[in-house]
C-alpha cells in the first residue's frame, strides 16, 4: 500500500543548490479521486476548436508552439479512463483527424499527422513525424468505436511501414516539399512509438504484417542497443514490448533478444530512482534529481507495463514493485488538488537556487502545467491501478 503522508504548506528547503517549495498540500487522496481529476482536467482543457489549452501559464505564442504529439498522447491518456467525457474526446479526436491529417502524396492508401507551422507546430517546414502518426494510432485504438476509425488506423499503419527501413530502423520525419523520408535526426521515442502502433494494429485487425513490423523494430532496437552497450530510459520501447509479449511467438531468438532488451531498459531505470535522501525526502521515489514530475511518470509507464513479463531470476519482482510504488508516491505529489487548477500537474516541485546555471529557465517554469506532464501522470497512474488488480 502506498504510505499515508501530509507535506505541510509553505515547507521549503534548500540543499545542493536546489530550493524545493512544496506550496500546495498533499494528502493521500484515493488513486481513484486522481485518475478523475487529472482525466477532468484534460476534459476541461478542450476548446471548442478541438485543440487542448495548451500550456498553464497562457502565452500569446501558445498557437504556434502546439505540439500535436503532446495532443495525440493526450486522447490517449483520456481515451483509457473511465472519467474521460465523450463530447471532449470527440472534438480533440476531430482536430486530429479532419485538421491535423492527409495522405501523402504517391504512398497509397495512407494517412499522416502533419506537423504544420504556424497551425499546430511551431515555426518549422511541413513535416510528418513518425511519432505523430504512431500515437495517433495508439490514441484511436483506445477508443471505445475504434472500429468507427479502422480505414483511418490502417492508412496510418500504412504510412508507418512506408517510414521502416529493411533493418527494422525508421526514418523520423518525412518532408513532402523537399527531401522526403529523412533520417538526418533521431528520435529517441518515436521507434517505441511507431512499434506500440503496429502492436495496437495486429492486436485489432489480426493482420501479421503489423506483428512482422513490430517484432523488426522492437529486434533493431534490441540488437543496435545491445551492441552499444547503451540502454535508454525508453519507456515507449517497453510499453510496445509488453504489448508483443502478450502475443503468440515463434522466432525464439528475437523473442529473447527482445526480452533482454526488457530486461537492460528495465535496470537502467531502476538504478537512476531516488531511493533514500535523509536530508531531502521530498526527492525520494522519484528519476530526476531536480525534481521534475514527467521523466519520472514516463518512467514508470514503461516500469508497470513490463513488470508482469520480467522474470524474478533476472531483476526482484519484490524490489520492482516497491520502486513503481515509492515512484507514484513521488509523481502523486505534483498533482493539484485545489483551486481552478485542479487536476493539473506541476512541471517540478523544485527550483535551483539563484547561483546554480539553470536556475533562471528552470525556475520560470517550475508551476508551469502542460498537457503532457498531466497525461503521463494519468496513464502512469491508470497502468498502476491495472497491475494492482
Amino acid at each position: 500500500m502506498i504510505e499515508k503522508r501530509q507535506i505541510l504548506v509553505g515547507v521549503v528547503v534548500l540543499v545542493f543548490g536546489i530550493t524545493f517549495l512544496l506550496t500546495r498540500e498533499y494528502s493521500s487522496s484515493s488513486l481513484g479521486s486522481d485518475i478523475r481529476i487529472l482525466t477532468q482536467y484534460l476534459n476541461a482543457s478542450v476548446q471548442e476548436s478541438g485543440r487542448f489549452v495548451y500550456k498553464i501559464p497562457r502565452k500569446e505564442s501558445d498557437s504556434i508552439d502546439y505540439n500535436i504529439l503532446r495532443h495525440a498522447g493526450s486522447i490517449y491518456s483520456m481515451a483509457t479512463s473511465e472519467y474521460s467525457d465523450e463530447h471532449s474526446v470527440g472534438a480533440a479526436i476531430d482536430f486530429l483527424v479532419e485538421e491535423s491529417s492527409s495522405p501523402v502524396e504517391g504512398l497509397d492508401n495512407s494517412l499522416a499527422v502533419w506537423s504544420i507551422p504556424n497551425f499546430n507546430s511551431p515555426k518549422t517546414k511541413l513535416q510528418a513525424k513518425l511519432g505523430g502518426t504512431a500515437l495517433a494510432v495508439v490514441a484511436l485504438s483506445n477508443l471505445p468505436n475504434w472500429h468507427d476509425y479502422e480505414n483511418e488506423l490502417i492508412r496510418c499503419g500504412n504510412f508507418l511501414a512506408f517510414m521502416q527501413k529493411e533493418d527494422g530502423s525508421f526514418y523520423s520525419k518525412y518532408y513532402p516539399e523537399t527531401v522526403g523520408r529523412s533520417d538526418e535526426w533521431e528520435s529517441l521515442y518515436y521507434p517505441g512509438e511507431a512499434a506500440l502502433a503496429f502492436g495496437y494494429l495486429f492486436e485489432l485487425t489480426k493482420d501479421e504484417i503489423w506483428l512482422e513490423h513490430l517484432e523488426s523494430a522492437l529486434h533493431y532496437l534490441a540488437v543496435s542497443r545491445s551492441e552499444s552497450g547503451e540502454y535508454i530510459k525508453d519507456h515507449w520501447a517497453l510499453i510496445a514490448t509488453a504489448k508483443y509479449f502478450g502475443f503468440k511467438l515463434s522466432n525464439e531468438q528475437k523473442h529473447r533478444d527482445i526480452y533482454l532488451h526488457a530486461v537492460e531498459v528495465t535496470k537502467t531505470m531502476l538504478l537512476q530512482q531516488i531511493t533514500e535522501d535523509k536530508i531531502n525526502r521530498f526527492l525520494v521515489g522519484g528519476f530526476s534529481n531536480n525534481g521534475a514530475i514527467t521523466p519520472s511518470a514516463t518512467t514508470l509507464e514503461g516500469l508497470i507495463a513490463i513488470s508482469p513479463f520480467i522474470k524474478n531470476s533476472d531483476i526482484d519482482k519484490k524490489d520492482l514493485y516497491t520502486a513503481i510504488e515509492l515512484g507514484i508516491e513521488f509523481i502523486r505529489s505534483g498533482i493539484i488538488r485545489s483551486d481552478e487548477l485542479k487536476g493539473g500537474v506541476k512541471r517540478a516541485i523544485a527550483q535551483f537556487d539563484v547561483d546554480h546555471p539553470m536556475a533562471t529557465d528552470h525556475n520560470r517554469r517550475v508551476d508551469e502545467i502542460r498537457i503532457d506532464y498531466v497525461q503521463h501522470v494519468l496513464s502512469a497512474l491508470l497502468g498502476f491501478r491495472e497491475l494492482k488488480k
